[in-house]
C-alpha cells in the first residue's frame, strides 16, 4: 500500500513539475503574440477537424482489421465505436484504461477473451513503431542539437529495430502466449504473418499522416508556413503523440506533447504561434475525443438494442 502512495506521488510530482515549465513557456511566448495581426482561415479550421477525425476513424478500422485476421469479424461501426469510446481512457493517468476499455467492449460483442486483450495492446504498439518511423526526420533536423547532445543516433536505430522485431506476429504472439500461460489462460493460436499485417501497417501509417495533417492544417489557420516543412510537422506531430501516449503519468499526454511542439514548431513558425498552436490543437482534439466517444456511444447503444430485438 505504501509502494503505492509513494508511486501515486511520484507521478503526480512529475506532472505537476512538467506543467509547471511547460505552462509558464506556453504563457511566457503566448505574451508576445499580436493578437490584431492572426487572421483565422477557417477553411484550414475545418480540414483540421476533418483530418482529426479521419484519423479516429482509421483507429477503429485498425481494430476490425486486426480482428478478422485473427478470425473475429465484428462489424467496422461497432470496432470503431470501441476505439473511440477507449480512447478516452487516455485522460486517466496510466493508460491502462485505454486497453482495460476496450478489452470490455470487445469481450461484451463475444470476442474471445485472449483476442480481446492482445488487439488493443497490438494496436497500440503498432502505433508506436510507425510513428517512430515518421519521427526519423527529425534526426536529420537542423534542430535535432536540441534533444540529441547526449543521445546517440545508432542507439536509436537499435531501440527502434528492437521494438520492430518485438512487434513480429511470431514474436508478438509468443510473448502473449507465455503471459497467457502464467495466468493459466487459454493460448492464442497464431497464424499471422508478417504479409498478413502489411494491411494493418498501412492502416496504421494512414492514421499516423491524418494525425500529422490535423497539425499542419492548425498551423496554416493561424499563420503561413512553407510546404517544404510538411514532412516535418507530421514528424513533430507523431513524435509528441508518441511520447505523450508513453508518458503514464500524463492524463492524455499533457504537457509532454506541448512540450515537445514548442520545442520543435518554434523555429519553424516562431515561438509565439507555437504556443498558440499547441493551446489550439489540445483545446480542439479533446472536443473531437469526446464528440467521437459520444458517437461511439450511440452506435454501441443502437447495436445492443438490436441484438436484443433478435433475441427476442
Amino acid at each position: 500500500m505504501k509502494n503505492k502512495k509513494y508511486r501515486a506521488f511520484f507521478h503526480f510530482s512529475l506532472l505537476a513539475v512538467i506543467l509547471y515549465f511547460v505552462g509558464k513557456k506556453i504563457i511566457q511566448q503566448g505574451s508576445g503574440i499580436h493578437w490584431d495581426t492572426i487572421k483565422i482561415n477557417y477553411m484550414f479550421l475545418i480540414l483540421a477537424v476533418l483530418s482529426d477525425i479521419l484519423s479516429k476513424v482509421f483507429s477503429g478500422i485498425l481494430f476490425g482489421t486486426l480482428l478478422s485476421r485473427m478470425n473475429s469479424h465484428l462489424p467496422y461501426r461497432i470496432t470503431m465505436s470501441i476505439s473511440w469510446l477507449s480512447l478516452l481512457g487516455k485522460y486517466i493517468p496510466g493508460k491502462i484504461a485505454v486497453v482495460g476499455s476496450a478489452i470490455y467492449l470487445l469481450s461484451r460483442y463475444k470476442v474471445r477473451s485472449e483476442i480481446a486483450a492482445v488487439v488493443p495492446v497490438l494496436a497500440n504498439g503498432m502505433v508506436v513503431v510507425v510513428c517512430i518511423f515518421l519521427s526519423i526526420p527529425l534526426l536529420t533536423s537542423p534542430h535535432k542539437s536540441l534533444w540529441m547532445n547526449h543521445i546517440n543516433q545508432s542507439l536509436l536505430f537499435l531501440i527502434l529495430i528492437i521494438g520492430i522485431i518485438m512487434l513480429h506476429p511470431k514474436i508478438f504472439f509468443w510473448m502473449t502466449n507465455e503471459l497467457l500461460r502464467r495466468m493459466k489462460r487459454h493460448f492464442i493460436e497464431n497464424e499471422m504473418t508478417f504479409k498478413r499485417m502489411l494491411i494493418p501497417y498501412g492502416v496504421v501509417l494512414i492514421q499516423c499522416v491524418f494525425s500529422g495533417m490535423t497539425t499542419w492544417y492548425m498551423i496554416k489557420m493561424l499563420t503561413m508556413i512553407s510546404t517544404s516543412a510538411l514532412p516535418m510537422v507530421i514528424s513533430i506531430s507523431v513524435l509528441a503523440g508518441t511520447l505523450g501516449f508513453l508518458a503514464f503519468f500524463s492524463p492524455a499526454g499533457i504537457g509532454v506533447r506541448e512540450g515537445i511542439y514548442l520545442l520543435f514548431l518554434s523555429p519553424l513558425i516562431g515561438s509565439e504561434m507555437a504556443a498558440l498552436t499547441v493551446v489550439c490543437l489540445r483545446f480542439l482534439q479533446t472536443i473531437i475525443d469526446v464528440s467521437m466517444a459520444m458517437t461511439g456511444i450511440g452506435l454501441l447503444r443502437l447495436s445492443f438494442l438490436g441484438l436484443e430485438t433478435k433475441d427476442v
